[in-house]
């Protein structure tokens, strides 16, 4: 009797233990530095850069497509964002060409994920164009959160869905 109240109580908290994924990338000019860290509840589970390099070489080319692994059905809110640009091609109306463009971009990749994900917070974008020398320094902070039974849920969900036979 204990032991199977004690098994309920356990499930239950894995159901609604929330998971946080933070992705910090930094470049400045040629030195790029990237962290990846699950938060499990409180508790933080970090992904060295060599385990990020083999799965960037190694595992996803040769990964099919498989939507329980897709962001955007895994993680469904984003708590922050934060995107800091300082640029320079070096010459002023080059400069000022890259900066249109970038916002263009930017404001299109920003459009997809208001239509994907939910934001906690407002998101803050500052890009900072520069007419000295040529540069780039680009911050990205983001964190996307969810909670395990979501996973869970969504991953049963689409393995009874393939199951069905139209009729």
């Amino acid at each position: 009797m204990f032991l199977s109240l004690f098994l309920l109580s356990l499930l239950t908290l894995i159901l609604i233990m929330p998971l946080k994924l933070e992705i910090q990338y930094s470049r400045n000019d040629l030195v790029d530095q990237l962290q990846v860290v699950f938060w499990l509840w409180r508790l933080p589970i970090g992904i060295n850069n060599s385990l990020v390099q083999f799965m960037k070489n190694k595992v996803v080319p040769n990964r099919k497509k498989n939507p329980v692994f897709d962001t955007t059905l895994i993680f469904q809110e984003i708590e922050q964002l934060k995107l800091l640009v300082k640029y320079s091609t070096g010459e002023a109306s080059i400069t000022g060409i890259a900066n249109g463009l970038l916002w263009a971009g930017i404001s299109t990749v920003y459009s997809w994920m208001r239509n994907s994900f939910k934001f906690a917070t407002r998101p803050m974008i500052n890009i900072t164009p520069s007419f000295g020398q040529a540069k780039l320094e680009i911050r990205l902070s983001c964190i996307f959160r969810t909670r395990v039974g979501q996973i869970i849920l969504r991953a049963l969900k689409q393995q009874f869905g393939k199951r069905r036979v139209p009729g």
